[in-house]
């Protein structure tokens, strides 16, 4: 079923970068410091969830207790001193940080550079000041936003192209109208482990062209075997 589920699943187009904030208490400095802490990673089948779990998973960092709450309820029991850390994933500013913490809460954005992770995951900076109580850039990775299309009844090709290329033709104006994260998209970037749908590249004059995307070998990507372990759970 899911071998099924995946061949029909296709990239329309690559989008933005949302960076993942850790967010904690005084005494944790990096990643690591997460080792045998109380770490908030969003709601079970989330993707701040699946993205904290394979973070873990390829840095072979341990929490004691990775606590399964949403992160208006991870935020309060952060401050309640009732967890250590939270992750959140998404493109910065985030409303939550900007809205819900200040200076006085002694809560600080902990850098990801731990080596293994940032071997799988683009780097990415959330520059100071993002937030008030923010006084440095801090060092982190980002996981990419990703339209993808499920043709399940394998008749909507037509359709999924031509909405693609709508998408393509109006970028010049989303870039100068839309949401700020507009600026940053790259349509042609290429994103290991996916193809883009080949009725898109037919709409916008690409077909044919060899994918830039190419997959790497089965069990050779940590990242890929830990969505599989996650998933097997």
């Amino acid at each position: 079923m899911l071998k099924r589920i995946a061949k029909k699943t296709k990239m329309v187009f690559p989008l933005y970068n949302e960076e993942i904030h850790i967010l904690a208490r005084p005494g944790i400095a990096e990643f690591d410091d997460l080792t045998d802490r109380r770490v908030a990673i969003g709601r079970e089948g989330s993707g701040t969830y699946l993205t904290a779990r394979l973070l873990f998973n390829i840095s072979e960092v341990v929490p004691r207790e990775m606590v399964l709450i949403d992160t208006d309820e991870a935020l309060a029991a952060l401050k309640a001193g009732q967890i250590d850390a939270m992750f959140y994933v998404a493109g910065y500013p985030v409303k939550l940080f900007s809205d819900g913490v200040t200076e006085p809460d002694g809560l600080a954005l902990v850098p990801i550079t731990n080596k293994s992770i940032t071997e799988f995951y683009p780097r990415a900076e959330i520059p100071a000041r993002t937030y008030a109580w923010q006084t440095k850039a801090v060092e982190t990775v980002a996981v990419k936003s990703v339209l993808i299309s499920f043709d399940f009844r394998q008749r909507d090709c037509d359709s999924v192209g031509k909405f693609a290329k709508t998408i393509s033709d109006s970028m010049d104006w989303l870039m100068k109208n839309g949401h700020p994260k507009w600026k940053a998209v790259d349509l042609n970037f290429p994103l290991k482990g996916w193809e883009q749908y080949d009725c898109v590249r037919k709409h916008l004059g690409k077909a044919g062209e060899p994918s830039t995307t190419t997959p790497r070998a089965s069990g050779s990507n940590p990242v890929m075997d830990a969505i599989k372990q996650i998933l097997g759970d």
